[in-house]
């Protein structure tokens, strides 16, 4: 609801209210089970038919019937009070604003297991015995926020251009002494094209410098660290009888002084056109984040049988640069438009506790956050090789492989170093290097339209570069689950020595079975077109019907195709074992759009 006030030009009163209630009820009705197997038959009965399966059993273990039910509430309160005016060139606008919300969340579970006598959907049907019925909820949770937000901001000209904003935010993540934070916010921009002296630039369209701080806060850090908690656990008995009883601990230890986490970030930047086609932007940002939620690597007696809570202590330092450049233009009666957008960002830890005595690639401070370290590893490809690395690394011992010695298409892990500096044999931490000092990917987006009387073209490519994935997981499977064809086609074979990935082998039995290795680390570059439009539009001088002024025709389509050196899976998935993930789905669309 919004209300201008008659007696004060420019001012206006806003209150709104959100609220939702929202529940869900599940059951689920599991039958009793029939399995199958096979006749074995033979001396030994190890001669399995896998074509007679007349024998079965009937289990009542897994059976039963259980439900659930969940409540949530959310709810939003705001009211703001806005005033805009201008006069000549100046222009003002000033917002105050209130803001209040509150959440839960409830959560109830029951089952009763196996049926005795009679199989159905009702709980009555199953087990009633003690150790046949199950239930759980909770934890039930709670939440909420309150803010106080002031805003204004002045124009002149449309060329000089200033706003900031302060805001007071409380959150019951935090203990009522640390509830509170002042976040306030500025930025500034000058249009330098509207300035008189460049006014008379014929290849300048349109020339904008900006920049902006601020400082922010997060407070999705896990709420309710500050308070006492309690769970069951401790069980006595006592009494002749020895009975049990339950028993109530404290939970872990709480930090009274738990906080916001906080950034200041500033950001400057240029909007430019040139010559009536050349359009773009150019951007850099620096993020300072500090108060960040972790624990610290305290040295506690072993008797304390605690954890010491997360503390605000972290610092991590941000940085980028996002960059566009388009062209617009008309070649013949094709109108067409060209985009291009990379966007690329880094970070430095500045703060976080590590244990005493780790390696300087287990360190975090003064990396990136993404950096990866690995060993450096290669198939022995024929007899010879294995001869010459067992003659270099005599005491090599393999870190995986169920005891099985060496041999051509084995995999094996190059031993660096030791505690003492000199190679041991045993392939640990000590063997272990930095491959990418990070791997952060530059992001790419290119957007490709043109148009021809009434046909309209319109396609978005996205990609990354400079983005590096582990395909070890191709191999990693479990006994009777399947194999990733990859593996099978590809492996080392004694016909095939020169293959791309090591010999084949039972999982207990693979030689790769570490794959934080150099060999595995590929890089996974990628151009796919996410979307593409194609339509053709009817214009009618004449309305049709006296009534129907154009008819578009359109199809669509979405992830059509990518190109990828990486070869192994689509390189924006992030598979389990075997290489197995739920795909980029790709979808096509038409439709008919009228105007009337």
């Amino acid at each position: 609801m919004t209300y201008k006030l008659p007696w004060i030009e420019g001012m206006s009163v806003k209150a709104s209210y959100l609220g939702s209630w929202n529940s869900s009820r599940g059951k689920d009705y599991t039958e009793l089970q029939r399995f199958y197997y096979p006749i074995k038959s033979g001396e030994n009965n190890h001669i399995i038919d896998v074509n007679n399966l007349t024998n079965y059993y009937v289990s009542n273990e897994g059976a039963g019937v259980s439900a659930s039910g969940n409540w949530w509430t959310y709810q939003q309160l705001n009211f703001q009070v806005n005033y805009d005016k201008r006069w000549g060139d100046h222009h003002v606008n000033a917002a105050a604003v209130y803001e209040a919300s509150n959440y839960n969340h409830y959560y109830v579970y029951g089952r009763r297991e196996q049926f005795p006598l009679y199989q159905t959907d009702q709980f009555w049907a199953a087990g009633s015995s003690a150790d046949k019925q199950f239930s759980n909820g909770g934890p039930d949770t709670d939440g909420g926020r309150a803010s106080w937000v002031f805003i204004g901001g002045y124009d002149y000209a449309n060329k000089y251009i200033l706003n900031f904003s302060v805001r007071y935010d409380g959150s019951m993540n935090f203990a009522p002494s640390e509830r509170w934070g002042v976040f306030p916010a500025v930025s500034a921009a000058w249009v330098a094209s509207e300035e008189s002296f460049l006014k008379d630039v014929e290849w300048l369209d349109f020339l904008k410098l900006r920049g902006s701080a601020a400082l922010t806060g997060n407070d999705a850090v896990g709420g309710w660290q500050w308070q006492t908690s309690y769970k069951n656990g401790g069980n006595y008995m006592f009494g002749e009888n020895a009975a049990v009883n339950n028993g109530l601990q404290y939970g872990n230890l709480v930090n009274e002084f738990l906080t916001w986490e906080k950034s200041t970030g500033i950001n400057v930047g240029v909007d430019y056109r040139f010559l009536g086609h050349l359009h773009g932007a150019v951007e850099y940002w620096h993020k300072h984040t500090y108060d960040i939620l972790g624990n610290r690597q305290n040295s506690l007696p072993t008797t304390f049988s605690k954890t010491m809570p997360a503390e605000n202590y972290g610092v991590i330092n941000g940085q980028g640069f996002d960059f566009s450049v388009g062209w617009e233009d008309k070649t013949g009666n094709v109108n067409w438009h060209a985009g291009l957008n990379l966007s690329y960002g880094w970070n430095n830890v500045k703060v976080q506790d590590y244990a005493a005595g780790l390696l300087d690639w287990e360190i975090p401070v003064g990396k990136d956050r993404s950096y990866i370290a690995a060993y450096e590893g290669r198939i022995l490809r024929s007899q010879a090789e294995v001869d010459a690395f067992k003659k270099e690394n005599p005491n090599y011992v393999m870190p995986s492989g169920g005891g099985v010695d060496l041999r051509p298409g084995s995999f094996v892990y190059i031993d660096k170093s030791g505690p003492d500096g000199v190679k041991d044999g045993i392939i640990n931490k000590y063997d272990k290097d930095i491959l990418y000092n990070n791997n952060n990917p530059v992001y790419m987006g290119l957007n490709l339209g043109a148009t021809w009387k009434g046909l309209s073209v319109e396609a978005t490519f996205t990609g990354k570069f400079h983005n590096y994935k582990n395909f070890g997981v191709i191999g990693d499977y479990h006994d009777n689950q399947m194999w990733n064809m990859e593996w099978i086609e590809n492996s080392w074979t004694p016909e095939n020595p020169n293959a791309d990935l090591p010999m084949l082998a039972p999982r207990d039995y693979r030689s790769y079975g570490w794959t934080d290795v150099d060999f595995f680390w590929k890089k996974a570059n990628y151009i796919r077109l996410s979307n593409l439009n194609i339509g053709y539009t009817f214009n009618f001088a004449q309305p049709l019907g006296n009534a129907i002024s154009s008819i578009k025709l359109f199809a669509t389509g979405t992830n059509l195709f990518y190109i990828s050196g990486f070869g192994h899976w689509d390189p924006e998935l992030n598979p389990g074992w075997s290489g197995v993930g739920y795909p980029v789905m790709r979808t096509f669309g038409g439709g008919v759009s009228v105007n009337f």
